[in-house]
């Protein structure tokens, strides 16, 4: 977040802090300013991962994509048209 809040400015980075830790969850937990903001956005990470973790279907998960959304978009058409494949053998009986 760091990183991103450098290229972004201090007005940015000042409205992302404020959204991100004037919140119930933020107070409970005295998390302010930007280490409170980080805090809170690795704990929603956490919890994200927990959940995704849960789900049997067949998931793609996409890190880092600013770096390669071609790569990044070319995963996602190919995993759907696996699905698609998978379903359409399904309902016909394959």
């Amino acid at each position: 977040m760091r990183t991103i809040t450098e290229q972004r400015g201090p007005a940015w980075t000042d409205y992302v802090i404020a959204v991100v830790t004037e919140c119930p969850y933020a107070a409970a937990r005295d998390l302010q300013e930007m280490d409170g903001a980080i805090a809170i956005l690795r704990s929603y990470k956490r919890l994200l991962d927990e959940s995704i973790a849960r789900f049997p279907f067949p998931k793609r998960v996409l890190a880092d994509c600013h770096h390669g959304w071609p790569d990044s978009y070319a995963t996602i058409r190919e995993q759907g048209r696996s699905a698609s494949l998978r379903t359409t053998k399904r309902s016909r009986g394959a």
